[in-house]
């Protein structure tokens, strides 16, 4: 279990309602990236995942998923935050 606290998690595709959340009982949330399978996935459906992140439930109170995954991913890559 400790091995796996320690790694990132891309919630690319359909993260919500389900996975994100049982996800979030064994890792903290600043392990979860927001990562895009949109090449692969017809528009529509990419705009159903979006707008499921953006309808749910954050962690961090006050701090929507968008802003959490986007500083977890500028702590993770800070050369690419320029």
């Amino acid at each position: 279990m400790e091995q796996l606290r320690g790694l990132y998690y891309d919630m690319a595709g359909t993260a919500f309602p389900r996975q994100v959340p049982a996800l979030l009982k064994p890792v903290d949330p600043d392990r979860v990236l927001c990562g895009s399978d949109y090449r692969w996935t017809p528009a529509a459906l990419a705009d159903a995942h979006i707008a499921a992140v953006d309808s749910a439930e954050s962690p961090a109170k006050g701090t929507p998923w968008r802003s959490l995954t986007t500083a977890n991913a500028k702590r993770l890559f800070p050369e690419s935050a320029r």
